[in-house]
């Protein structure tokens, strides 16, 4: 079985429809602002990592215009069941996101952003909950008082 970068190629007529669907997913959602976080965030990393590296710039950034990489950033880190809510921590947990991975592909990490996504989006969620105070429901004869 091949991977979609094999299948798929990294040409245009690929990657159009996958970002015409997406973004009109994430515009629906009121999510773009997540996947244009990642994006410029992924190309200025890609900036750092060719100065500490060496590598050619558009190597560094060539990843993200692949269409396993275009999917992971228009729907996997911008999964609703599993980011933080608010804009401004849903940018900062995104760039986040970005900067471990850039950490992890300068180790050698092939699986660097699904490794980044694993390590900051749970810890993200966790750190949201301890801090977001819990809003107990009175009980009224072992049922909630107001029942929806």
């Amino acid at each position: 079985m091949a991977s979609l970068s094999v299948q798929w190629d990294n040409r245009l007529t690929m990657m159009i429809p996958i970002w015409c669907v997406g973004l009109l997913v994430l515009w629906r959602l009121r999510r773009v602002h997540i996947a244009i976080t990642y994006a410029l965030s992924f190309v200025a990393f890609a900036g750092i990592r060719t100065l500490i590296s060496g590598d050619p710039f558009l190597a560094n950034v060539a990843p993200i215009t692949g269409p396993m990489y275009q999917l992971f950033t228009i729907f996997m880190v911008t999964d609703p069941a599993t980011t933080v809510p608010g804009f401004r921590p849903q940018i900062l947990v995104v760039f986040l996101v970005a900067a471990v991975e850039a950490v992890l592909r300068l180790n050698g990490d092939v699986h660097a952003p699904y490794h980044a996504l694993f390590l900051v989006g749970p810890t993200a969620l966790i750190l949201h909950r301890l801090r977001t105070p819990h809003v107990v429901t009175p009980l009224r004869d072992g049922l909630p008082a107001n029942p929806a």
